[in-house]
């Protein structure tokens, strides 16, 4: 009998050994015929609002540049022949509804030939993409994201690039469609990548950037968005570019993770960053090190976290893997992608609507450029989040709304990592102030990203205009599957008026005495009152809450004479609704005005001399009134300056005298002056220390 060599396997173990293998792989290859492209980029999105996700991307060939919209037609995808600017060379591709009228609308960077750079905003009219001429930067190597960076319900642009002389870093603000640089205090980057995303959960959305900048230094930034001031937290993060950056939640405790990839000159680096209450710590996740990179969080196996698409080129060999979650772990499944190089070549999508991720890959593979569609045929199912409940609307400020909802539910994703999408408009069941990009009947979300919210249960909306809106929200998960909207719910935004009518400036007050604080106001229903001492500096209550009946009055209570005084009076439910005292008034300590006899009528005017005189520091002056009238009495200096108001109010008929206290004042020569009507009398007297 024949030895078998003991290395031989049988062509039919190897053919079931192989079978085997394929067969534990969820990631099927559907040849979708897309053009192969590199140095561009790639993202899904549902443009003709059809249920599935089409495809945008651009890049190059190796002759031409390209910018492509794919329209998916049951699982096949068409060219629709845009007319979109070629761009390539670092370009960039983003789906966004701009101008919130329910469709996906482009913006798109790159550099279109060997000199000119173009950033565009293409505007989707029913399918047709018309070029707005929105008048951005052109840039290269170059990273475009729509965000709210300002909470007024339109998607704001981030961008950074080179411009061809400088690498830049803008936001440009959208203001009613048009777009206008802020000037953004943030450093200037090229090859790396931008995005949003409210890592510290207090309802606005902040910058996460990587990139080269413009002394040649490497940087990977997190900028906090302090009411639209952006502040570099100083993350310590490993500084990269050729890189890629991406929020997402891991750990599934309810804030924004990071995951990044790049090169320095010292080297490749591939890190996964916990957020720790704003800190980021470095998990050292045993995921492969790469540049000109791409990654992406998405939840391929329906198991509830994020999982983790990691593609790039290490010096030696392309990748693109794909690490299962688990439980903080990343693990290689080895899902056999062919490996690509490329920023931001990689993304994730549900095409064929059978509840699972699917890949979206193009870049050059080493042998050539690939654009390719990774059927995902996992057997795990995953389940829509049911509705958000619980819903409370606040005007929280001068044209501002802030909505709040408990946290939803889900089957697969956790409570604490559901997103949430909100969307608002001026009639029912639309979204002209807040597009959700999702459809309104069936959830279905026509951008595979995290709602527009993050995690956050409360949101506040600005810049309204006084009326009725209507506002609904629905939960996201970690497959980006979308819960139906809630019950719709509606707001009212009232023009609230408040306006201090006294006192507001030029007033003498005297403590212990009783003064009317008067106001106008429309729409307040309960006010606060305060009393600043030191031109506004600081405040002190003198009434937490009352009506806003337009009158309050207040016996005069102060610890020190000031001639720097304010009232604000305040909206207690509304902040921003209130005013303050146009100008300075005058509060004044006296230690008594005493009326000596009010049955004796002086015959006339009189103002006697202060005694004791010499004095240190307080004097007391008398005088005769025969009328009842204005009345003011006034301390002068050697030079002419007045320097204290005694009295400067209506007085009754007889006979006071008022102690003056000069404590702060130096020795030497004053005068007081009384006027009563047309009587008018001064006086010397001598501090004497």
């Amino acid at each position: 009998m024949k030895n078998l060599n003991k290395n031989y396997i049988s062509p039919f173990l190897l053919t079931f050994l192989l079978w085997a293998d394929l067969s534990s792989q969820p990631f099927i290859d559907i040849n979708a015929g897309l053009i192969g492209l590199t140095v561009g980029s790639a993202a899904w999105g549902d443009y003709d609002n059809d249920g599935d996700l089409d495809i945008l991307i651009n890049g190059w060939d190796g002759v031409e540049e390209y910018s492509i919209v794919y329209r998916n037609d049951n699982g096949t995808f068409v060219e629709i022949n845009a007319g979109l600017t070629p761009a390539a060379y670092g370009s960039s591709v983003a789906w966004g509804d701009y101008d919130n009228d329910g469709d996906l609308d482009i913006l798109l960077s790159g550099r279109i030939d060997n000199v000119n750079r173009v950033t565009k905003v293409y505007r989707n009219d029913n399918g047709n993409f018309i070029d707005t001429n929105a008048g951005l930067l052109g840039l290269s190597g170059s990273s475009v994201a729509w965000g709210d960076y300002d909470n007024d319900g339109d998607l704001d642009i981030l961008m950074t690039g080179w411009d061809g002389s400088t690498r830049n870093a803008k936001i440009y603000r959208n203001d009613d469609t048009s777009f206008i640089d802020i000037n953004v205090n943030i450093v200037g980057v090229t090859l790396g990548t931008v995005a949003w995303g409210d890592y510290d959960n207090d309802g606005d959305l902040d910058i996460l950037l990587t990139g080269l900048d413009n002394t040649l230094f490497w940087n990977s930034k997190v900028y906090r968005n302090d009411n639209g001031i952006f502040t570099d937290i100083n993350a310590n993060l490993e500084e990269v570019d050729g890189s890629s950056v991406a929020w997402g939640d891991y750990d599934n405790d309810g804030d924004l993770d990071i995951v990044l990839a790049g090169r320095t000159s010292f080297g490749v680096y591939s890190r996964i960053y916990r957020n720790d209450n704003g800190n980021f710590i470095n998990i050292n996740a045993n995921i492969v090190d790469v540049y000109e990179s791409s990654s992406v969080w998405g939840d391929f196996d329906n198991d509830g976290d994020f999982d983790l698409i990691l593609c790039g080129y290490d010096y030696t060999m392309n990748y693109a893997n794909i690490y299962r979650n688990d439980n903080g772990n990343f693990v290689n499944i080895n899902a056999g992608l062919i490996g690509i190089q490329n920023r931001n070549g990689a993304a994730w999508g549900d095409y064929d609507n059978d509840g699972d991720l699917d890949i979206l890959l193009t870049g050059d593979n080493g042998s050539g450029f690939i654009t390719k569609i990774y059927r995902n045929d996992n057997t795990s199912t995953n389940s829509n989040p049911i509705s958000p409940s619980d819903f409370y609307s606040n005007q929280s400020g001068l044209n501002e709304i802030t909505l709040s909802w408990n946290k939803s539910a889900d089957n697969e994703t956790s409570t604490n990592a559901l997103t949430y999408n909100l969307r608002i408009g001026t009639t029912s069941g639309n979204f002209d102030i807040l597009s959700p990009m999702s459809d309104q009947n069936t959830g279905y979300r026509k951008i595979p990203i995290l709602g527009n919210t993050n995690h956050d249960t409360s949101w506040t909306v600005t810049n309204l205009a006084e009326g009725t809106y209507y506002w609904s929200v629905q939960a996201i998960d970690n497959s980006f599957a979308g819960s139906n909207f809630a019950v719709e719910q509606n707001f009212t935004i009232v023009n609230a008026t408040l306006t201090v009518g006294y006192p507001n400036g030029g007033e003498v007050w005297f403590v212990g005495e009783t003064e009317d604080i008067l106001w106008t106001s429309q729409n307040v229903d309960s006010v606060r009152i305060e009393l600043s001492t030191d031109g506004g500096t600081s405040w002190t209550t003198i009434i937490d809450s009352i009506p806003s009946s337009g009158n309050y009055s207040w016996i005069v209570t102060a610890s020190d004479s000031s001639d720097e005084c304010l009232i604000k009076i305040s909206d207690i439910q509304i902040n921003g609704i209130d005013d303050i005292s146009d100008g300075y008034f005058s509060i004044d300590i006296i230690t008594s005005l005493e009326n000596l006899s009010s049955k004796t009528i002086p015959k006339d005017y009189t103002l006697n001399q202060n005694y004791p005189n010499p004095f240190n520091p307080s004097t007391t002056i008398s005088f005769n009134l025969p009328s009842s009238g204005f009345t003011s009495l006034k301390i002068y200096n050697a030079l002419g300056k007045e320097v204290a108001i005694l009295l400067n109010k209506e007085v009754q008929t007889g006979n006071y005298e008022i102690e003056w206290n000069a404590t702060g004042l130096p020795s030497g020569i004053y005068f007081y002056q009384l006027q009563a009507g047309d009587f008018i009398e001064m006086k010397k007297m001598i501090l004497l220390r």
